[in-house]
């Protein structure tokens, strides 16, 4: 299987409209204004780490000044924040160099999973002790709408639910800058994920593991809950093992042969 997501992947897998930016604008929308660099860092950040730019597409700083109605100097400090992030990359081609989409770096992984890990297990041990009865229906609402998005392939709109799903667990924890935490460090294990729907499915396991947790959660049990999420979170290494199989092309490791350009 070689799948090939393009920038619009998972809008045209699962539904027929665009997918929605975090601002409210859809991905095939013009922009009416002058972009500033911070909103391009925003998009294309979003952009990447949704696979609606895959790993390996090139990226050319005057096309995107005009696809933004910018300058160019706008558009590097953007792609500056997202380099320093490693979701983009200078590759050697021809005696140039040029902007790609990076490739997913294994070496970043490991790192990112324990700092992800220490602290969301000790969000769920905190929220089964704290949480109220509307935090609790929160949890089952979002599970609820995971689930719808299962049964329509909607890989946007569940990774949506997935993530206000873990928010809420920060809020009922009574530390929702966790999330925040969190949200700086997880995106290459975002990448993973996303090509982990694409590719294997999977949208079931988590929704179970999600309510064996919230469960938890309702149940006032910390270390179950803490337990249960230290699993839910460990499937991910196993995920990026099969995909480097699938796709390695996506992947990148310096110490590898395979890896290599």
């Amino acid at each position: 299987m070689n799948p090939t997501p393009s920038r619009h992947a998972a809008s045209t897998e699962t539904v027929a409209e665009p997918a929605a930016y975090p601002d409210g604008r859809e991905a095939d929308a013009p922009w009416p204004w002058q972009a500033d660099s911070q909103l391009i860092y925003r998009d294309l950040r979003n952009a990447i780490v949704s696979l609606h730019r895959r790993p390996g597409e090139i990226l050319d700083e005057r096309s995107l000044a005009e696809d933004y109605g910018t300058s160019r100097p706008k558009v590097r400090q953007a792609i500056n924040r997202l380099s320093d992030e490693q979701l983009v990359e200078r590759q050697q081609h021809h005696r140039r160099m040029r902007l790609g989409v990076a490739r997913i770096p294994l070496r970043a992984l490991p790192e990112a999973e324990e700092m992800r890990k220490a602290l969301e297990t000790r969000v769920a041990r905190y929220a089964a002790r704290r949480a109220t009865p509307d935090q609790i229906a929160g949890l089952r609402a979002s599970i609820e709408r995971q689930r719808v998005c299962e049964t329509a392939g909607d890989i946007d709109g569940f990774h949506a639910a997935d993530e206000a799903f873990h928010a809420l667990l920060s809020e009922a924890a009574g530390y929702p800058g966790f999330w925040t935490t969190v949200g700086r460090v997880k995106a290459q294990i975002d990448r993973c994920r996303r090509l982990g729907l694409l590719v294997l499915g999977g949208m079931g396991p988590a929704i179970a593991e999600h309510e064996a947790i919230a469960a938890a959660v309702a149940a006032h049990e910390p270390d179950r809950a803490a337990t249960l999420m230290a699993t839910h979170l460990d499937g991910v290494a196993g995920t990026i093992a099969k995909l480097r199989s699938v796709v390695p092309c996506y992947f990148h490791d310096p110490g590898d042969p395979q890896s290599s350009r």
